[in-house]
Parts: C-alpha cells; sequence; structure tokens
C-alpha cells in the first residue's frame, strides 16, 4: 500500500504545476501557498512544494518543481524504530506575519500520544522548515529518541557528506571546529546532510550533543535524536571522551513529555537545490527566518584590560577611570557597542548591583557619555552562574542546581578571588521554584535582564558561564529549554538586542541554536589572521559570518599592511576589538587606518553575512585564501582575497554560485586605495576563474561583483 500511495505521490507531484489552478488556495504570500488539492494538502511555492495525504496513512512527497527527479517521500517517521502510522486529524493554515506561509497538522496514530508537524514555506525560497511538537494526554510520554525528518528517494541514490560543528574554540586541538562524514552509508554526529549532487539537504537546528545524528542509507536521509549518546556535558569532557565511551552502567538518557503539556522539538530545514551551492544559499535563507534581527555592530570588549586596583582573577581591570581611557580610543576606530566584561558586577548573580568602587555614580554614567558620542553600551552576564558571596544566591540558596550546583559553589567559597572563581561559578536552576514567591528562578533572571536592557540600554548581551546540568528541578535538557525560553521571549520584546553566547569553555548550544538571538563567542586569546580567518573559512557556507564573535587585535606598532590584512579578516565575522587599546591611544595613524576599515565595514554590512569559502584554508598562510560574501537573490557580492605568504603574486580564483549567463561587474574597491573597475566578465568565466594579483605578500584585494 506505501508504495502504490508513494507512486501516485510522485505522479501528483510530476503534474501539480500544471494542475495548480484546480486546487483551492487556502492562504498565500506573494507565490507561496497552502493549497487543497483534492485529498492532499499542499504547501510551496514556484520551488519547491511539499504534499500529505488526507484520510488513510499519512504519507508525503517533497520535490523541487525547477529540477523534478521523482521526488523525496518522507513516513512521518516520529519514533526510532520502523516508520509510524499516523492519520492527519485536523489542519490550519496561515500567513506568518514575517512572511511566508504555515500549515498545521495534528496526527494521531498507534502511540499513546499525538504529534503536531508544523511546516514553513517562504516565498521565493527552495526549502521547507519542518517543526514537531508532541503532545501527551493524561499519561507522561517518556522518548528514548525521535526522528525530525525521514526522506527518502528510491529513483536517486548519490553519496552523502554529514558535518558536525564545533564551538568551544578553548578545548578544540588544531584549530579543529568541524568534522565532515562522507561516503554512501553513515550515521554520524551531525547538525547537516547534504546530498552529493546538491538537490537535498538537511539542517537541524539542534545543540552539537552527540545525540544529534544525521543518518544516509544511500536513499534515505534522517535527521535523528538518539538520547542514548549522551550522558553529561561538563566543558572539555564532552569532546575528549570518545563516541561510545560512556561507562558501561550509566543508564541511557530520556525526554518525558508530561500530561497536557506540549514538547517543542528542534526545527528542521529541508532544503532542495540545483547544486551544492544553491542548497546552501537556499537553507541559509529559511534559516535567517528564525534569527532575530539583532544589530551586526562593530565591538569593544574590556576583558583585555588588566591592572590594579580592580583586577580581581578573571574580572577586567575597568573602572570609570578606565573607561574615560578607552572610550576615545574606541570611537576613534569606530567601536559602535562597547561591551563591558566580566567585572562590572558586584559578584555573579547581582545583576542589578553594580560593583560601587568601580563605578560610583551607577552605569548610567557609562551609558551617558557612550550615547552621546555615538556608541551603544553591551554588557557580559553570566546567568547560569552565582557567587557563594552574592546577595542574590543568599537571598536564593534554594535554586542552587543540586548536587553540582552545590559542589562547585563549595570550590568557589573555598577559594573565592582567583581566576572564574573571581565572578562566581556556582550553578542556578533555571526551574527551581523561589521561596515565598509564585515563580522560578529562570523567571527573577529574565525580570532582570528586562530591567537592564530597560534601563541601560545594551544592544548586546554576551552570556557567559553557561553549561547544562541535571539539576532537582529538570536534566540538562529541560534547563536549557527553560533558558532559551526566556531569551526567545526577550527577544521578541526587545527587537534590536542581541543575547550572544560564549561558547568558547562549555559545549552549549552551538550552532543552530545559539547563533539565532545574537553572535557566539567564538575563540578567545588573540587569534592570528589566518587562524580567525580559517574558523569564518571552515564553517562557510553552513554558518554566517555575522554570528561567530571572534578578536580584532591592533597593536601600536602594527605597520599599515599588517593593519589592513588584519581588518580585511575581521570583515568577515563579527568583528570585537580585545586588546587593551590604550595603548593605542596617540597612535593615530594606527587607529586611522583601522578606521578606514570599520567605516568600509558599515557601508558594507553583507561582507560578514553568507558567504563561500574561496581558494585553500588559510590556516599556515602558506596559500592565497578568500571569501565570497554573496546573495543571489540580487545577484550581488563580493571577494576578499588575501595572498598571506604566497610565494605567487598572481592566483586563479574562482567565484561560486553565479549565474552562468549573467555579465557581472568587477570593481576593486580596497578600501585604503582609489577604486577602479576590473572588468566585465560573464558568471561563466567568473566560476572558471581570472587572474588577479596582489603585488606584496600579506597584501589583500577587496572586489564587488554587481550585474553589469
Amino acid at each position: 500500500m506505501r508504495r502504490r500511495l508513494l507512486a501516485a505521490l510522485l505522479a501528483l507531484a510530476a503534474i501539480a504545476p500544471a494542475n495548480a489552478s484546480r486546487a483551492a488556495t487556502v492562504v498565500a504570500d506573494e507565490d507561496a501557498f497552502v493549497r487543497l488539492n483534492g485529498s492532499f494538502l499542499v504547501i510551496g511555492n514556484d520551488l519547491i512544494e511539499r504534499f500529505w495525504t488526507l484520510g488513510g496513512e499519512t504519507v508525503s512527497v517533497t520535490t523541487h518543481k525547477g529540477a523534478f527527479t521523482g521526488g523525496w517521500s518522507s513516513d512521518t517517521q516520529f519514533g526510532t524504530g520502523a516508520p509510524d502510522l499516523w492519520r492527519i486529524r485536523a489542519w490550519s493554515a496561515s500567513r506568518r506575519p514575517a512572511g511566508g506561509v504555515e500549515l498545521r497538522m495534528r496526527m494521531a496514530g498507534a502511540r499513546p500520544y499525538e504529534i503536531e508537524r508544523i511546516a514553513r514555506v517562504l516565498p521565493g525560497v527552495s526549502a521547507v522548515r519542518m517543526e514537531t511538537i508532541v503532545h501527551a494526554g493524561p499519561a507522561p510520554v517518556v522518548l528514548p529518541g525521535y526522528t525530525l525528518e525521514s526522506l527518502s528517494n528510491p529513483l536517486s541514490a548519490p553519496a552523502a557528506r554529514a558535518i558536525n560543528f564545533s564551538g568551544g574554540a578553548d578545548w578544540r586541538p588544531a584549530y579543529d571546529y568541524r568534522r565532515d562524514t562522507v561516503g554512501p552509508q553513515f550515521d554520524a554526529n551531525a547538525e547537516w546532510l547534504e546530498t552529493a549532487d546538491g538537490g537535498l539537504g538537511l539542517l537541524m537546528q539542534r545543540r552539537n550533543y552527540l545525540s544529534s545524528r544525521m543518518q544516509w542509507s544511500g536513499h534515505r536521509a534522517r535527521a535523528t535524536v538518539d538520547l542514548s549518546h549522551d550522558k553529561a556535558y561538563l566543558g572539555p569532557f564532552e569532546e575528549i571522551r570518545p563516541e561510545g565511551g560512556h561507562p558501561p552502567a550509566a543508564p541511557a538518557r530520556t525526554r518525558t513529555v508530561e500530561p497536557f503539556r506540549p514538547l517543542a522539538l528542534e526545527p528542521v530545514i529541508v532544503a532542495m537545490g540545483t547544486g551544492p551551492d544553491d542548497l546552501t544559499w537556499q537553507a541559509h535563507r529559511m534559516l535567517m527566518s528564525d534569527v532575530a534581527p539583532y544589530p551586526r555592530t562593530i565591538n569593544f570588549n574590556t576583558d583585555r584590560v588588566r591592572g590594579a586596583p580592580f583586577e580581581l582573577g578573571a574580572r577586567d581591570g575597568v573602572g570609570l577611570p578606565q573607561f574615560n581611557q578607552l572610550w576615545p580610543v574606541a570611537k576613534a576606530m569606530g567601536v559602535e557597542t562597547f561591551v563591558l566584561d566580566d567585572g562590572w558586577q558586584l559578584y555573579n548573580g547581582d545583576w542589578l548591583e553594580p560593583d560601587a568602587a568601580r563605578w560610583p555614580n551607577g552605569l548610567e554614567e557609562p551609558r551617558d557619555i557612550l550615547e552621546a558620542n555615538g556608541m551603544r553600551l553591551g554588557l557580559w552576564m553570566a546567568p547560569g552562574s552565582f557567587h557563594p558571596h552574592s546577595n542574590a544566591w543568599k537571598a536564593d540558596p534554594e535554586a542552587t542546581c543540586l548536587p553540582v550546583g552545590a559542589g562547585t559553589a563549595a570550590y568557589n567559597a573555598a577559594s573565592p578571588n582567583t581566576g572564574s572563581n573571581a565572578a562566581g561559578i556556582g550553578v542556578w536552576d533555571f526551574n527551581a521554584p523561589l521561596a515565598g514567591e509564585l515563580r522560578r528562578y529562570r523567571d527573577k533572571l529574565a525580570s532582570e535582564i528586562a530591567t537592564l536592557r530597560a534601563t541601560l540600554r545594551p544592544t548586546e548581551f554576551k552570556f557567559d558561564f553557561l553549561v547544562w546540568l541535571d539539576c532537582a528541578f529538570g536534566t540538562m535538557y529541560e534547563q536549557r529549554d527553560a533558558f532559551f525560553d526566556e531569551i526567545a521571549a526577550l527577544s521578541g520584546t526587545f527587537p534590536g538586542t542581541g543575547f550572544g553566547m560564549d561558547e568558547t569553555n562549555d559545549y552549549r548550544s552551538f550552532p543552530y541554536e545559539s547563533i539565532l538571538y545574537g553572535p557566539t563567542w567564538f575563540q578567545n586569546g588573540n587569534p592570528s589572521q589566518d587562524a580567525v580567518l580559517h574558523n569564518v573559512w571552515t564553517m562557510a557556507p553552513y554558518v554566517p559570518g555575522f554570528t561567530i564573535g571572534q578578536a580584532a587585535t591592533i597593536r601600536p606598532g602594527d605597520p599599515a599592511a599588517v593593519i589592513d590584512e588584519k581588518m580585511a579578516a575581521a570583515l568577515t565575522y563579527h568583528m570585537t576589538f580585545w586588546t587593551d587599546i590604550r595603548e593605542l591611544a596617540g597612535a593615530t595613524a594606527v587607529t586611522d587606518r583601522v578606521r578606514v576599515w570599520t567605516d568600509f565595514a558599515k557601508q558594507h554590512r553583507m561582507t560578514n553575512g553568507f558567504a563561500y569559502p574561496l581558494l585553500s584554508d588559510p590556516l599556515g598562510r602558506a596559500s592565497w585564501s578568500g571569501m565570497q560574501p554573496w546573495d543571489a537573490e540580487t545577484h550581488k557580492g563580493m571577494a576578499l582575497l588575501f595572498r598571506f605568504d604566497s610565494p605567487n603574486a598572481t592566483q586563479t580564483v574562482s567565484l561560486r554560485g553565479l549565474s552562468a549567463s549573467t555579465t557581472y561587474r568587477l570593481t576593486d574597491v580596497t578600501p585604503t586605495e582609489a577604486s577602479f573597475v576590473v572588468g566585465e566578465f560573464s558568471g561563466a568565466d567568473l566560476m572558471d576563474g581570472i587572474p588577479v594579483t596582489i603585488a606584496q605578500t600579506r597584501g589583500v584585494r577587496v572586489l564587488t561583483i554587481d550585474p553589469a
């Protein structure tokens, strides 16, 4: 029966465009629509469609309308075993306020719960975003794992690639932040899967836990969660233990859906493309529909400003006197957001109590100075941590995460002023009820963040010291859910505010959860230009550059060529000046040259957006490298090219993702030189490659790509 129904659906998929006028359109937005076509529900646009059967067993087919090859069928599988037999018992469709259309289907089957499947399609995007919500009845539901998406195509069986992305760069050896699995079959820890022909891609918006799995069998692609792979996640210990190397006696993890309390699972983006470059662009466009509109600012962070009288352990050395030395330099460099790192607060947990010794007039004083000089405040926070000396913990000790958080607090109390202990490493239980109050710790935290946002008007929060643990009032999964539920609500209340994660010391939510609300802080220290560019080059085009926070390290003795190389690399990511910039006071030749680049960055925000990596991996500086920011919708982009220490002054550069038949004009806009038109070329010629010359080692070239 399943094969006959699939054959019928494939036939319908092939003729659906011709019969579209016979279907009843339920809702539409530009070319995106939901239609009722006889016994089929259809959501789609001019590029992609997905069909579900109404009545009887539910089977769906997803087709790429521009290059139909039989489509991809879905078994609407949810469990981890054999395919489930779900039936649609209710559905609704709506137009999304932010654009696109949405189809919601309530499904029932043989299992003692129901699921809700939510499909989203945007105008002109060849992707469908799918989300599953589990609805338990009167009894709790225990899930050892679940399938988020399962697609098969018996007519085509290319090889596939799965990619696992890792944050926490402090703990990673040899800049190993991406792991690829390629082959005809695999079951891999990954958040992305793509077929070799670029026809199908799956993007799982889930953290990089070992339980996040992408499976490929030669014709079936599955995005699954197998909780048996998860035990505990404590900073570097996630990565130093081998896959499957858990203690044999450790029980397998599960997730429990409480009675009558829906559990929303992680979304999956199903993208279809005409090739690998088109596929990643389509997935990116759908991903951006979930990314909050946080600002892409140029930042300065005080973490590396040290010295008496304020420095203590990991806490910086900045108070009002130091701030008054720093902000004029930041302004001269073109900084837009001035982030006060660990140290502005009295202790971790005391977020409404700035350290009075550092800020005798409160943080309103630096806020006003910054705003009067064209900058905005940013604040570091450790929302999941407390210091045992803090007033917050003394008021609500019952909100400690038991048992682990009590242990870290005891260790903290024994050495209160060293390293990270000086800030505070006790751990809160986000779901813990507060004594004598009708709210939980998460509610208190959200209220305090909202107060800070309303009174101090920061454009960015940088959240640190977060680690998801099992606590008395929820597992590590439920702790994560509680935190992100509050951040999602705050992001909606305060649009234009970034809620970023520092993921250098723990494995929290990278990549496709944390980047939704703010830039992740990817790497501490002062990495070289080839290293920071390597990080972006490696993540591209799957993780946009503006979500990857890294240092731009400028020194007073840097010659012009070094500044240019550093700043050109910084164009590709969330640029943050990270050193004690007081040493640049009076070094106007340096700050003026930096300002040329930051002014350019403000005029060309796309430089750290979606981009293709070009040429060779820059790590090691031996060869040319580059990045190609690109907008396939407008056919506009840029090429940022680096010679590094290559002995070759001329390099053939092949661009990506262009229209072969379109004529493009290339203009050299390297900001420290006069601009000039390089020439006009067909897209085919540019993708085949053209010669580019950079006369000096360490030299850079910045080109714009526009339709002629």
